[in-house]
C-alpha cells in the first residue's frame, strides 16, 4: 500500500478548519439543491413499508426528544432519528447520487445525520450547509483512496463512504478538534458496513440509516474523549486495507487539491428523475422517448433489448421481481412498467403495480445484449445505452442515451426540481406545510435555527 501520506489527520484538518465564508457559490448551490431533493425523497420514503417499519421502531425506541422523525410526529434521539430518516431517505431509491468517486448515494446517508444532529445542536443554516459540504468531501476523498475496487468485491460504498462523510460532516457541527475528529474517524471505521447482495430489499436503505447514525454516534463519542487509532484510514489494518481486497489505495489521488478544489464543484451531484437504481435511467430514457416519438403501445411489442455495460445486471440484479424494492433493480420492470404506463414515476413503483399479471408477463419479453468494448464499470459512462423496441408488425425503433436526464451535463431545472420535491412532499405531509418547507429550503442559508424547517416537516 503506498501509505507516506496521512490521509486521516489531513481529512481531519480539512473538516476541522473549513468555514461556511471558504466555501465557493458553486458547493453552497449544489448543497442545496441535494438538500431539498433529499428531503422531498425522505417525506415520500417515509410513507414506504420501510419507512413506516423505522418510524415505527424508532417511536418505540423514542428516549430524550433532541431531533424529529419524518412526518412522524414525534422526537427521539438524534441518532435514532438519524436512523430513521436515513432509511426513509433511501427507501424509494429516488435520492441522488454522485460518481466517480462516492460510486453512490452522498446525500442520503450525510443529510438525516446533519439534521437530526442540527436539532439537537440548534445550529443555523449556513452551519448546516457548510457540514454538508464537508461530509460529501470527506466521503468522495475516502472513495477516491479505494478507487472502483471497493465497489467491484461487493461493498456498498453509500454505506461505507457514507458513514465517514456522515462522521465528518457531525464533526463539523460539534466543531472538534483535529485530533478528536481523527478519533470520530477511527470510530467510524468500524462502524462502516453494508453489502451489495442486499440491494432489492428493505435493507438497502437501512444502509442510509445506519451510516447517519453511526456519524453521530462517532462524532458524540469522539467530543467525550472516546479513543480510536487516529490513523484508522490508511493504518496497516485500517478502512483502506480491510475495505479493498489489493490494499492498492491511492493517498496522492485522495488528497490532490483538498481544501482547494471540490469534488462537489468538480463532479456535481445526480438528481433521479425516476425512483429506481441509476442504471436503469439511460434506457428508461431511451424508451420513454421512443413511446412518445412513434406512440408506441404496450400490446403492440414484441421484445425489448437494452444494449448496456455487462455491470448493469450486475447491479440490477432482480431479473423477475416480486417486491416493489425488487422491481428498482429490475431493468426488465423498469422497461415494462414504462412501455404500460408511458412514465416511470413514484405511482409505477407500488407493491400492486409489481404483482399485476400483464406487468409481469411484458417483462418477460425484455433482454440485455453486451457489447465487448462495454465490459467492465470502467466502461459504464464511457459509451451509450441503446434501447430497440421491436413491434409484432416488423416495425423495429431504437434510440441511445449517453448522459441520462438528471446528471450535471443535463440537470433538472429549478421548476423540475420543485415539482418532484412537491410530488414527494404530497405523500406526507399537507400543502400548507409543503409550501412553508420550500420557503423555508431556498432561504436555507439565512435560518438561524433548522430546527425550525424540521419542525415543519416533522409535526
Amino acid at each position: 500500500m503506498k501509505n507516506t501520506m496521512r490521509v486521516t489527520e489531513e481529512l481531519a484538518k480539512f473538516a476541522c478548519k473549513l468555514t461556511y465564508h471558504k466555501l465557493p457559490r458553486e458547493a453552497v448551490g449544489w448543497a442545496k439543491d441535494a438538500i431539498l431533493d433529499c428531503t422531498g425523497v425522505a417525506l415520500a420514503g417515509s410513507q414506504e413499508e420501510a419507512g413506516k417499519i423505522m418510524a415505527d421502531y424508532a417511536k418505540k425506541t423514542a428516549a430524550k426528544p433532541e431531533a424529529g422523525v419524518m412526518a412522524s410526529g414525534f422526537k427521539t434521539t438524534a441518532a435514532e432519528a438519524a436512523l430513521a430518516n436515513g432509511t426513509m431517505a433511501h427507501a424509494l431509491d429516488y435520492d441522488d447520487y454522485a460518481l466517480p468517486n462516492w460510486t453512490g448515494h452522498p446525500t442520503a446517508p450525510i443529510w438525516p445525520a446533519i439534521f437530526s444532529l442540527g436539532q439537537r445542536q440548534k445550529i443555523s443554516g449556513k452551519d448546516l450547509l457548510l457540514a454538508y459540504v464537508v461530509g460529501f468531501e470527506v466521503g468522495a476523498r475516502v472513495g477516491a483512496y479505494l478507487g472502483r475496487g471497493h465497489y467491484e468485491s461487493g461493498w456498498h460504498p453509500t454505506a461505507t463512504y457514507g458513514t465517514m462523510g456522515a462522521t465528518a460532516a457531525c464533526c463539523s457541527i460539534l466543531k472538534l478538534d483535529v485530533t478528536r475528529t481523527r478519533s470520530a474517524f477511527g470510530i467510524a471505521s468500524s462502524e462502516a458496513s453494508g453489502v451489495r447482495q442486499n440491494f432489492g430489499t428493505m435493507t438497502k436503505p437501512l444502509h442510509c440509516g445506519l451510516s447517519s447514525r453511526n456519524g453521530i454516534v462517532a462524532a458524540l463519542l469522539a467530543e467525550k474523549g472516546f479513543t480510536a487509532d487516529v490513523d484508522a484510514i490508511e493504518g496497516t489494518f485500517g478502512f483502506g486495507k480491510v475495505f479493498l481486497a489489493n490494499g492498492d489505495c491511492d493517498p496522492a489521488r485522495s488528497l490532490k487539491g483538498l481544501g482547494k478544489s471540490y469534488m462537489i464543484v468538480e463532479h456535481g451531484i445526480s438528481v433521479k428523475p425516476y425512483p429506481c437504481c441509476a442504471e436503469a435511467h439511460r434506457c428508461l430514457d431511451a424508451i420513454l422517448f421512443l413511446i412518445q416519438k412513434h406512440d408506441i403501445k404496450a400490446d403492440d411489442v414484441e421484445s425489448v433489448e437494452c444494449r448496456t455495460s455487462d455491470m448493469v445486471p450486475a447491479i440490477m440484479i432482480r431479473h423477475r421481481p416480486k417486491t416493489v424494492e425488487e422491481a428498482k433493480f429490475s431493468m426488465e420492470y423498469c422497461m415494462a412498467v414504462a412501455l404500460l404506463d408511458r412514465e416511470a414515476g413514484l405511482q409505477q413503483f407500488t407493491e400492486e403495480r409489481v404483482r399485476e399479471r400483464k406487468v409481469q408477463k411484458l417483462l418477460t419479453r425484455v433482454h440485455y445484449l453486451h457489447l465487448p468494448e462495454h465490459s467492465g464499470y470502467a466502461n459504464m459512462e464511457r459509451y451509450p445505452e441503446r434501447v430497440t423496441v421491436k413491434l409484432k408488425n416488423g416495425e423495429t425503433y431504437a434510440q441511445e442515451v449517453l448522459t441520462n436526464k438528471g446528471k450535471p451535463g443535463n440537470r433538472l431545472s429549478r421548476e423540475e426540481l420543485i415539482a418532484k420535491y412537491t410530488a414527494c412532499a404530497e405523500e406526507a405531509i399537507p400543502r400548507k406545510r409543503i409550501d412553508r418547507s420550500l420557503e423555508m429550503l431556498d432561504r436555507l442559508e439565512t435560518l438561524d435555527n433548522v430546527g425550525k424547517l424540521m419542525d415543519v416537516l416533522c409535526a
